[in-house]
């Protein structure tokens, strides 16, 4: 490096922390301790968008480590941001959004609601480029007040985290949202110096569901006529979506039946040929509707042994001298169609169907964690 490159980052050096220092002391006369909306977008545009997304994600994962907050879906979160931020990774923002929205929008207890809502911030800024704060419509220096949670950036909802209330109801503690929008500076005057350097070591992972547990239950033996005559009109209401009479030698029938949503898919095979067929039974009511049948059976079966849980699939195997196999699943995420695997479903499937902590595989009791959940004695 020659005379004049040194000069000029050490001028850049002088300039950085006397803008630090000048954002301090406005925090420091504030009444209620708060960076205003207008000093931060003003510092973002110095950044860029990248930049500012770092210093997002390490705000997150400072508060993630300080509140000791054990959640595999944020962990999953932060780590695709990471991957994404610093190793160039190409990840879909807008399908993770839409797998953990509604989970993260669900829970409601502090701190851990507010950080998950930090990070959904930090994804819809890593989806556009920070428009959220690069790009405000119509701006004219409001502050954070004048808009909609929604819309709040995840340093505003930290802020809110760490001193534990909104500022502009006069909730939580100054010093302490003092304490984070001085680290919050901090974090970005590193950020100026080591843009490509991770301030915050965490130990990040997958969510991984494939080890998973299959729990042991046995059917009561008066249920047993109940499920087959159930399924014996499913199967009857299937075979009459058959057209043509084929000589089929096998029909398969899978489906959910959630909280969230009901399906149903059917195939018949002829040999190694497997052909879907077009359901039009599971659309009628009632005892007509081969859909309504599969949730009246689970209904029935979860009455019988509340304890075991209620199943969340299904699969029946038909053969052509009119023999049939049939199984429940209960437990595992893996083998239900991937939109069907939004950790929010299984919030509101316990919801509705609570069972034994006996009952609940692992990843369940993990993901209840945060929730209000009350299992069956």
């Amino acid at each position: 490096m020659n005379l004049s490159q040194y000069v000029e980052n050490y001028t850049q050096l002088i300039y950085q922390r006397k803008m630090i220092s000048g954002y301090k002391k406005i925090i420091e006369k504030s009444s209620n301790s708060h960076l205003p909306l207008k000093e931060r977008v003003e510092i973002a545009k110095t950044l860029g968008f990248k930049s500012i997304n770092k210093v997002f994600l390490e705000c997150c994962k400072r508060a993630y480590l300080k509140f000791k907050i054990n959640d595999d879906f944020i962990n999953e979160g932060l780590f695709l941001a990471e991957e994404f931020l610093y190793n160039d990774k190409e990840v879909d923002f807008k399908k993770v959004i839409k797998k953990y929205r509604n989970y993260f929008e669900t829970i409601d207890s502090q701190p851990t609601s507010g950080i998950m809502l930090s990070v959904l911030s930090l994804f819809s800024n890593l989806t556009y480029d920070a428009a959220l704060i690069l790009d405000i419509e119509n701006y004219e220096g409001e502050d954070d007040n004048d808009f909609d949670w929604e819309e709040w950036n995840p340093d505003f909802l930290l802020s809110n985290v760490y001193s534990g209330g909104n500022p502009f109801l006069n909730e939580g503690d100054k010093k302490k949202r003092k304490e984070f929008w001085f680290n919050y500076l901090d974090i970005i005057s590193s950020m100026k110096q080591n843009p490509n350097e991770i301030f915050t070591s965490i130990k990040l992972k997958k969510v991984d569901f494939n080890e998973q547990e299959i729990i042991k239950r046995n059917i009561a033996p008066d249920l047993k006529d109940i499920i087959e005559n159930k399924l014996k009109s499913v199967i009857e209401l299937v075979k009459k979506d058959i057209k043509n009479d084929p000589k089929w030698d096998k029909i398969q029938i899978e489906g959910e039946v959630l909280k969230t949503g009901k399906s149903m898919r059917a195939y018949y095979f002829k040999g190694s040929d497997k052909q879907k067929i077009p359901l039009t039974f599971f659309l009628h009511s009632g005892e007509k509707s081969s859909v309504f049948l599969m949730e009246q059976l689970k209904d029935i079966m979860y009455k019988q042994e509340t304890r075991n849980g209620a199943w969340l699939s299904y699969e029946i195997e038909v053969q052509n001298d009119d023999s049939y196999s049939y199984r429940f699943n209960y437990d595992l995420i893996k083998l239900l169609p991937e939109p069907k695997q939004q950790p929010d479903n299984f919030i509101a499937e316990f919801e509705s169907y609570p069972r034994s902590k006996e009952y609940t595989p692992e990843w369940w009791r993990k993901l209840l964690k945060n929730s209000k959940t009350i299992f069956i004695e």
